[in-house]
């Protein structure tokens, strides 16, 4: 969020004009199937939770209004050249090869980070923010199975479908901890309502955050 606050130009070159460059190649090379990174950014602070893939659209940030022109791009294409695309608005994904190095990392990244070097664990706000994650190894069983079925110009959203409070997992991974300043933008709460996904391919997340995190910190 803040480093697209700070650049926002950086961001929509990649973000809107990049997915552009990727559509245009796909459309040329007539892809089999092509599936966009979308955000569940573009939700905002919502509503209704677990939140819904008609969910009205409410960017707070430049990183999030990015994201959603690119779906936009995404969608719109598949209508004016009957391209097979679907947009997938990503919830919170870790597991492994996580961002561990930028200030602005995941909180998975800042916690394995700050576990590995025996620091406390930095909590934004009170903790008790909920998120949905998703284990990366659910997110690509999910990607393959779209991409191996018939569905095209479809928007879905990928999460557990249930809420973890940030002061669990900081608990759950353990040792101490320190609390900083709330940053603009958060949603307060995130949980995904997959129904739709599940119902379309007949998937559903096999990993529990309990897991997850056992397999993240064992080494």
């Amino acid at each position: 969020i803040e480093p697209s606050i700070k650049n926002p130009k950086k961001y929509f070159i990649n973000n809107v004009l990049g997915t552009l460059n990727i559509l245009e190649a796909a459309k040329k090379a007539k892809v089999k199937k092509f599936i966009y990174a979308a955000s569940s950014s573009c939700y905002g602070s919502p509503k209704t939770i677990p939140t819904s893939e008609t969910e009205k659209i409410d960017t707070k940030h430049p990183y999030a209004f990015s994201k959603f022109l690119g779906e936009e791009a995404v969608i719109k294409y598949a209508k004016f050249f009957k391209m097979p695309n679907i947009s997938c608005r990503f919830f919170n994904v870790y597991g492994p090869r996580l961002n561990t190095t930028s200030q602005y990392a995941a909180v998975f990244g800042n916690f394995l980070t700050q576990k590995k070097k025996m620091k406390p664990l930095t909590i934004v706000g009170n903790g008790k923010q909920t998120r949905d994650f998703i284990h990366v190894d659910d997110l690509t069983n999910a990607f393959i199975k779209l991409a191996r079925s018939s569905l095209k110009n479809k928007i879905y959203n990928l999460g557990s479908g249930k809420e973890t409070s940030i002061n669990k997992i900081a608990s759950t991974i353990g040792g101490k901890k320190i609390f900083i300043s709330k940053r603009p933008g958060d949603p307060n709460r995130s949980c995904a309502n997959i129904s739709k996904i599940k119902k379309d391919i007949h998937w559903q997340p096999k990993i529990s955050i309990n897991e997850g995190i056992r397999r993240l910190f064992k080494d």
